[in-house]
């Protein structure tokens, strides 16, 4: 006689696309690199002008991308630092820690990539920390 777990699983297998799944994948990337190094290249040659900052959605998207990237980054700290001083299942090994990492550092680079466009004059970054003014509001 069939359990249920055994029934459960047989219902729900995996269907194989009909449709090569992979190629899409593939084609839907190379769209969105060009599109975005397209943008990127709109944004380092024009600066903020096709922004359209005359409304709060260009702007709000830009803080939206730092804070969704700051959440994401320190979310994954704090759930893997406690999964690991808990000991967690999943969580007991170092090796768990290491992926931690690496899912926050790359969730974090988003986000500051995304400040880092939206900055006036990309280029005079570095003079923030160079050349402080402790006066300026």
């Amino acid at each position: 006689m069939n359990s249920l777990a055994d029934t459960v699983s047989k219902r729900f297998e995996p269907v194989p696309p009909s449709l090569p799944l992979k190629p899409l994948l593939w084609l839907v990337w190379f769209v969105s690199v060009l599109v975005g190094g397209y943008g990127v290249y709109l944004r380092l040659t024009q600066g903020h002008l096709p922004a359209g900052y005359g409304s709060y959605v260009p702007w709000g998207l830009w803080i939206a991308l730092y804070f969704h990237g700051v959440g994401m980054a320190g979310g994954v700290f704090v759930i893997s630092a406690l999964g690991y001083l808990l000991r967690w299942r999943g969580f007991a090994h170092e090796r768990s820690l290491r992926l931690a990492i690496v899912l926050s550092v790359a969730s974090i680079i988003p986000a500051f990539l995304g400040v880092f466009l939206d900055l006036g004059r990309m280029d005079r970054a570095v003079r923030i920390a160079a050349h402080p003014n402790f006066t300026s509001m």
